[in-house]
Formats: structure tokens, sequence, C-alpha cells
């Protein structure tokens, strides 16, 4: 396949468009899973709420599962999510992502241990530092956001993107629909007199221990006064006033192993515990089952913890918990979270502030806007760069990125290459284009931008200027890989150029050692020349590394309709109509639309 696409899809990571809609809440996005009814029920449920406008919903298509893989979650969650912010340039408008019932929960280990597994929600945080260009490795990784304590003034710091490359992601879920809806709708003004429950057991040596006395010394330092329950003995904290905080040990406490909490919650109450899988499943348990009890039999979706859906039905409005065990030092901190909220943070930002890392096991339930306490920050309003349109701080951050990995000549080389990337981005490839001819017009030695140039035009509608670029390119450096790939890829559709793309292809091919995109090509060109059985064996390499790649398995149907293998041929060509439902329009695909017939049927097609 030509790398023009693959690089289009690099730098859709660079990009942005035409300004977002004017509305109450343009700082959130809410992200709904297709397949699940229950989701867009809770999104509207949501937006109504909160006056948030119908465009800034995501929609990604996954079935009702709790779990994906790795490569699932950023294909089919953060693809869609990091498509919808390049194309209208929200990166920094963004501060909040919601994510409603039947948006997967947990992002699975990879095979060796490489990425632990860990929440999506916690690991769609790093989507912001991710579209910077930043490098992302596996978590747990600081939480920028995080602190132990508040500023030499008493005050606890709001979210900035101009400091905090990040995004603060939340939940709404529960064991039901109707729990889900609750819980998007369920903030509210504070009671008259504050009340905050911290039920903690005998203590003990390590730090954690001290955690719950350092929250009511601060709570207890504010004004107006809370009540503070303090409870460090074997007993459990039941009855009382409804509470607006809570935090205790889960079934590390004996006292306090059963299912409905033993205080009541007012509108806009927040939680947390010690449970170290807590939101590992909205799957209701029998009602017979109860948390703590010992034996494998007594296990609800691997585990005896608590379950944070019981929290969300008992009635309250924010709740921090695990897909798995955090261990202590991922632990939502309780003298950061409460002392936080109750001096004017939003649900978002405190349970941010009380969290180590990212990329981990978090996971945060509720509104994120709920604020009881304090007045609503003016949404922030950056500058746009003029020649990529991207706010201020992704643009800065981008072209800090661009200048630390591919170390072009100058600030304004690396500006250029981020702008193009923006462009394309926005889907204004005409003014991409432009860019780059003007500043090779002014800079005809600047190889790297002749590169963008050749990535960036269409090889059949631009197919002579995009043939000067490549070769430009390779007169100074010929071993330059994508260039012999893509150029191989223009020539093989002529017959003269044939053998000078096989030439290209097979050296392409050996140089990167195999990768699928560049396999693919030497397939294409090898269709071309006749000799089948090779293309065959190249492109099923291909598909077998990269089963998504939808241009590999194209060109294997076409090498396998021409070798009279239809049966083989037929399932190619739909399973590259799952892949893109709009592969049917590719010029090349018309011997396959005559012998098989659309490869998505008309009632399935999106």
């Amino acid at each position: 396949m030509s790398l023009r696409i693959l690089c289009g899809l690099a730098l859709v990571g660079l990009s942005l468009a035409p300004g977002t809609a004017v509305a109450a809440r343009r700082d959130v996005l809410v992200v709904v899973n297709r397949q699940v009814a229950d989701g867009a029920a809770v999104a509207d449920a949501y937006r109504a709420a909160r006056d948030i406008p119908a465009d800034h919903v995501v929609a990604v298509d996954l079935p009702a599962a709790e779990s994906i893989t790795r490569a699932e979650y950023l294909a089919r969650i953060e693809g869609p999510i990091a498509a919808w912010l390049n194309t209208r340039a929200a990166h920094d408008d963004i501060v909040h992502i919601v994510l409603t019932r039947g948006v997967p929960l947990k992002v699975l280990a990879e095979a060796g241990g490489r990425m632990p597994l860990g929440s999506v929600d916690s690991n769609l945080a790093l989507l912001y530092r991710r579209l910077t260009g930043a490098p992302v490795g596996p978590g747990p990784l600081p939480n920028p956001l995080f602190t132990e304590r508040p500023a030499a003034d008493g005050q606890w710091p709001a979210f900035d993107r101009r400091l905090h490359d990040i995004y603060l992601v939340s939940r709404l879920d529960g064991f039901t629909r109707e729990d889900a809806q609750a819980l998007a709708t369920r903030c509210g003004p504070p009671p008259a007199q504050v009340r905050i429950v911290l039920d903690g057991r005998s203590p003990g040596s390590g730090p954690e221990h001290q955690w719950l006395p350092v929250a009511a010394q601060r709570l207890r330092e504010r004004q107006p006064t809370p009540v503070v329950d303090l409870d460090q003995t074997a007993q459990a904290i039941s009855g009382g006033a409804p509470a607006l905080g809570y935090f205790a040990w889960g079934t590390a406490d004996p006292s306090l192993r059963m299912r409905a909490p033993l205080v009541s919650f007012v509108p806009g109450a927040v939680g947390a515990s010690m449970s170290s899988s807590d939101v590992r499943t909205f799957k209701e348990p029998p009602a017979a089952w109860r948390p703590g009890t010992p034996g494998p039999d007594a296990r609800h979706e691997g585990s005896s913890d608590w379950l944070a859906g019981d929290w969300v039905r008992a009635g309250i409005t924010g709740w921090a918990g695990a897909v798995a065990d955090p261990y202590v030092d991922g632990v939502t901190r309780p003298h950061v979270f409460l002392p936080a909220y109750l001096s004017g943070r939003s649900l978002g930002e405190a349970f941010g502030l009380a969290t180590r890392y990212l990329g981990w096991r978090t996971v945060v339930l509720g509104d994120p806007l709920c604020r009881p306490f304090g007045s609503e920050p003016a949404p922030a309003d950056y500058e746009r760069e003029e020649m990529s349109g991207l706010t201020r701080p992704m643009f800065d951050r981008r072209v800090d990125q661009a200048r630390r990995q591919e170390r072009p000549p100058s600030v304004e080389a690396a500006a250029l290459q981020v702008a193009v990337g923006a462009r394309l981005g926005q889907e204004q490839r005409p003014r991409a284009l432009e860019l780059l001819r003007s500043w090779i017009a002014a800079h005809p030695d600047d190889l790297a931008a002749r590169q963008l140039l050749g990535l960036t035009l269409n090889p059949v509608t631009e197919r002579a200027e995009a043939i000067e670029a490549y070769r430009s390119v390779l007169a100074v450096r010929p071993d330059d890989t994508v260039m012999q790939n893509n150029l191989a890829y223009v020539l093989a559709t002529e017959p003269d150029g044939r053998a000078e793309a096989l030439r290209l292809a097979r050296r392409a091919y050996e140089q990167s050692r195999g990768e699928p995109s560049v396999a693919d090509t030497l397939g294409w060109v090898l269709y071309h020349t006749g000799e089948l059985d090779e293309a065959g064996r190249v492109l099923q390499e291909a598909v077998r590394r990269a089963p998504r790649l939808v241009d590999a398995r194209l060109h294997l149907a076409l090498v396998q309709l021409k070798q009279d293998t239809g049966d083989r041929g037929r399932q190619q060509w739909l399973e590259a109509g799952k892949i893109d439902p709009q592969v049917g329009q590719r010029p090349e695909a018309a011997p396959l639309l005559a012998a098989f017939g659309p490869a998505v049927p008309p009632d399935v097609r999106r």
C-alpha cells in the first residue's frame, strides 16, 4: 500500500479543524457504544442535564463486553475519539471525557507483561499526551495533576491545560440503565450541615493508615467545619445524617462485608475505598451474594471485593475505584479528594488530584462537572496558531515533540511539519499542499519537506507530482524505504514501470523486514507482474501480521480471484468490507464487485 495513507494516520495525531460548536459545555465529550442501546439513553440524560451539544458525542462500535484487547482499544476507542478531536481542533477545549454504560471497562494485558491490565478510563486519560506526539509507555505512569497536599495558600490546584497534558475521564454506569441514568443526574447543592464518614480499622504501620487521620484534620480545619466521623476500630459507622463524603477499607474490614452501605448519601456525595477491584464489573450479582465471603465459590466475576454498582444504587454521586488491584500506592487518596471537593473543586478535578497514576486501573464514576461548593470557572479560550489552526497549548507541545524526535533543521521547519499534519487531520489537504509547496519553493533543498510532500500527494490524481517528489528524495537518499515503497506502488500499474517497481518493492520489503504495509506493496506489484503464487504468499503473511490492513485483504482477494480460488477470494473480500464498508468504492475493487457483489450487504451498511 502507499504509505501516504499510513502517514496520514500518523499525522492525524497532529491535527485539527474548524471551530467547535458554541455550547454551554464545550469542555465535555461524551462517548457511547453504538452496539449498546443503554449508553445512548444515559448519554441523552446527561446531555440534557448539562446542556452538552449533540455533536459532542462520539460513537464507538464494539460488542457488548467489559474487556477488550489493547489493539481493539487503540483502534476502536482511542481512534474514533482522536479523530473527533483532530477534526474539530478540540484538543485543548475538551477537559472531560465521559464514558457511558456499554463502553468496555478493561484493557487486557499483553502477552509477556509489557502492557499490564488496566482500565479503559485511565488509559484514555493519556490520549491528549499521545496526540502531542509524546511517547506514552506502559502504566502505571505519574499523573501530572496528582498532589498530596494543597498549595501554600491552602488552595487545591484547578485543572490547567497549560500544565496538564491529560484528559479527566469519568464514567456513567451501574448495574442497570436506570442506575446509570440516576448517576448522570444526581448532583445537587450541599446540605446545610456537611457530614463526612471516614470508616477505618485498627491503625497499622503503613502510610495508608495515616490517610484518614490526615483527611479528618484537613476537613476539620475548614470553615464552616463539617461533621467528621472518624473511626479507627473494628466497628463500622452506621446510621446518622446522610453523608456527603465517604471512605472505608472495604472487605479488608470484617465489619463492612455487606452490599448495602450502612450510611445514606445526599445528592453530590463522593466516596472511595481501599477495595482492590470494586469496578471489575457492572454485572449484577445474585441477591444472596455477599462481599468478603471466603472461598472461590463466593466470588463474583473473579473476586469477593465490594462492587461499586452497589454504591451507585445506594445513591452515591461520585465514586473512585479500580478494575483490578491498583496496589496501595494506586488507591485514590481520601485526604486529597475530600478536602479538594469541599474547597470548590469539581468531582472530576477532586478525584484527579487524588489519583497518583494514569495508564493504570482507576475508574471514576459520576458527573465530573458536579461542584456543590464554589463557583464554576469561565471556560478557557485559547489563541489559535494561524498556519496550523491548532490552539496554542497543543501546537506548542507538538512543535516541541517534533523538535525532540524528528530533529528538523529549525523551529520553522518543525512548525511546518506540525501544521501539515494538523491540516490533514482537518481534512484540509489542499491547504496542507499549499503550505508544503510554498515552503519547498523557498527551501528547495529541504529533503524532509519533499518527503512530506510525497506522502501528502494523491498518487492517483496527482501522479506526476508524486513521482517527482519520490524521485527527488531517492536521488539524494536512495535507501529511503518509504519513498521506494510509494514509488513502487505507483509504477506497478504501468507495464513500462513494473520492472523498476518490482526492484524497488523487493528492496523496501527487505529493508523493512516484511512490514505489512510494505509487504502489501510487494504483493500488489507481484500481482501486476503475474507472479501470483509469490503475491499470495506475501499478502497472506501481511494479513496474518496485520489483520485489519484492508489494502492487503483487498489485494489478496484479487490475487485469489485471478487464481480461481473463488471461495477464499470471497472471504477476503467480505473481511475487507467489515474493516472498511467503503472498500467497494475503490477503483481496483471493480473485479471483486463483479465477481462477488458488494463486500457489505446493504442492510448492514452504516
